[in-house]
């Protein structure tokens, strides 16, 4: 099905790839912290989290701080070792790259990079596995705005962002992306928080970031795969957006679907669209029963979706029966809709 995808060719039913990571640490009866760096017990978590779930694709890793902590940030734990924050080595003015950064080169062995590799390489040396191994990495414009101190939370223009700054972080992405293709990750989540601000200009300049991680991706005959989160898309930079060439698969929200945007073709025949569902229906169970039924049938007749995913990592505070019987039903509701 991936190799179709990447040919143009769209699959029969929509791959169904999840991002459920964080949840192994539940699984493993282990704080997040001792989780993130224990390549055993997340190996043993992902074998039980395919048992239960049987998606098309299993995340091998996800942690939004990756990257940055590779460059030589550090990750400072809540007491329980639940919830970590960002510390630079010499923070600087924000708005300025802090001092003391390792190079790209370094960045792909720093941190916990080569740790995810040897995940990814014991999970592709499981006999008869039947589903694609897939990554998460930050966006170009995510990772900036952590190296800047810049608050993520709002669309950015992208002179935001120094050149110094976007090249440092593009070059680490794409670096640290080319690791995991070559440990055997077969599918890559890239995942930005940060969108540009309204304006085709600064939509191109995104476009122009994104391309050598899209590209390393295909080189590697692996799909790549841009999620974006719902907060952060309007109905003007869902249009935007569409006018772009991806050269990927773009995970889209399930309310975007009816902005009159996304009734066009996207501009680029070598762009295919996805769903992203929203993690907040893992705590509500009945509520987001009744919204899927509604929702998903109708929109992947319509839309005919490629990939169906969740916005980001399923919270790892989920109740993980809960969190699978949700993943199931969603998982028969695509397939009786395609």
């Amino acid at each position: 099905m991936i190799k179709g995808l990447l040919d143009g060719v769209p699959p029969e039913r929509p791959l169904f790839v999840p991002v459920v990571f964080s949840l192994g640490a539940r699984i493993e009866n282990l704080a997040l912290e001792a989780f993130l760096s224990n390549p055993t017990k997340i190996c043993s978590a992902l074998r039980q989290t395919q048992g239960y779930l049987r998606a098309d694709g299993l995340v091998c890793y996800c942690d939004p701080l990756l990257e940055a902590e590779a460059l030589g940030g550090t990750l400072d734990w809540d007491a329980q070792g639940s919830a970590a924050s960002l510390k630079w080595p010499s923070t600087g003015v924000r708005g300025t790259l802090p001092g003391y950064l390792r190079s790209t080169e370094e960045s792909s062995g720093g941190g916990r990079v080569s740790m995810v590799c040897e995940v990814v390489r014991r999970m592709a040396s499981l006999p008869h596995r039947d589903f694609c191994l897939a990554v998460t990495v930050s966006g170009p414009l995510t990772l900036a705005a952590r190296l800047l101190q810049l608050d993520a939370s709002c669309e950015r223009s992208v002179n935001d962002f120094s050149d110094e700054a976007l090249e440092l972080a593009n070059s680490t992405i794409t670096q640290i992306t080319s690791s995991f293709l070559e440990a055997g990750a077969e599918l890559v989540h890239i995942q930005e928080d940060v969108l540009p601000f309204f304006a085709a200009e600064n939509f191109a300049a995104w476009a122009a970031a994104l391309a050598p991680t899209i590209n390393v991706a295909r080189f590697y005959q692996a799909l790549p795969v841009l999620r974006i989160p719902r907060r952060m898309l309007s109905k003007e930079s869902c249009a935007l957006l569409l006018d772009q060439p991806w050269n990927c698969v773009i995970c889209l929200p399930l309310n975007v679907f009816g902005f009159e945007a996304c009734k066009a073709t996207p501009a680029d025949d070598t762009t295919m669209l996805g769903i992203s569902l929203p993690t907040e229906i893992f705590s509500a169970e009945a509520t987001s029963g009744q919204m899927l039924h509604q929702l998903l049938p109708s929109v992947a007749r319509g839309f005919r979706p490629v990939l169906v995913t969740t916005q980001s990592d399923v919270p790892g505070t989920a109740d993980v029966k809960t969190v699978m019987r949700i993943l199931h039903n969603i998982r028969g509701l695509l397939t009786e809709s395609a």
